[in-house]
């Protein structure tokens, strides 16, 4: 009999090897996504380019919409498909970031994930039931890409998808791995103000606000809509400070 840890790790491997085996058929390129890679990584001087050139198109162009009935539960459309009605679910998206770095040449996988809310996975059983969420990864760069996150950037994993348990898989490997903690100094919040008092009590208040990594995304979807902007950002002014009122920008 195999030791504890060896079995343990076989199992998880030969889950990854099965789910590879159900979808890799949906993994392939057709010649506009040929096209699009190579118009996205054209001119671009390294891999972590490329990768983020990619990354943004995903993001951008496809919607989250989880259509996950029978099967698909478990298997991503044709990415083609995926392509075509412009959007997909968790894996569809982690599938699409899969095809098109390939295309471009770069080495990728995908990580079946358990995000943070749901908890720490058991050594055993191995199942494909554990996992609630599906990113993409790429060695080279020891990066992971949520293509969910769609006011995340490629640096900025979201909150849920650190410090958890994923198993990689790809054409030649799976295995367990853990995601990244974004380091304190990439969580940055910074805050600029001037205030000028007036004789009358009344007071001028401008300022600046910086937000880097797991809060930038929140802001960016806050803020995205021009149309609803000033009133919220009026809103989160007047929680801040009472009475006060946005006279510019």
């Amino acid at each position: 009999m195999l030791p504890h840890d060896m079995r343990k790790y076989t199992m998880w491997e030969d889950v990854g090897r099965w789910w590879w085996g159900l979808i890799r058929d949906q993994l392939y390129a057709d010649e506009n996504i040929k096209r699009t890679v190579a118009d996205l990584v054209r001119g671009a001087p390294d891999v972590r380019t490329k990768v983020m050139r990619i990354y943004d198109w995903v993001v951008s162009n496809t919607r989250y919409v989880g259509l996950e009935f029978g099967i698909h539960g478990y298997l991503p459309y044709r990415v083609s498909d995926i392509v075509q009605r412009g959007f997909g679910d968790c894996k569809d998206k982690a599938s699409l970031l899969y095809v098109m770095m390939r295309e471009a040449g770069i080495d990728a996988r995908i990580a079946l994930t358990r995000t943070r809310r749901n908890g720490n996975i058991a050594e055993l059983p191995a199942s494909l039931a554990v996992f609630d969420h599906a990113i993409a990864y790429v060695p080279e760069l020891d990066m992971f890409l949520d293509g969910t996150a769609e006011h995340s950037g490629a640096t900025e994993l979201p909150n849920m998808d650190q410090g958890v348990t994923v198993l990689i898989v790809g054409p030649t490997e799976a295995r367990l791995a853990r995601t990244p903690v974004l380091e304190p100094t990439r969580n940055r919040r910074e805050r600029a103000l001037q205030i000028q008092l007036a004789a009358d009590g009344s007071a001028v208040l401008e300022g600046t606000e910086d937000v880097r990594g797991s809060d930038a995304a929140g802001y960016r979807d806050r803020y995205e809509a021009e149309g609803t902007r000033d009133d919220r950002f009026e809103r989160q002014l007047a929680s801040l400070f009472s009475g006060a009122d946005l006279q510019s920008q």
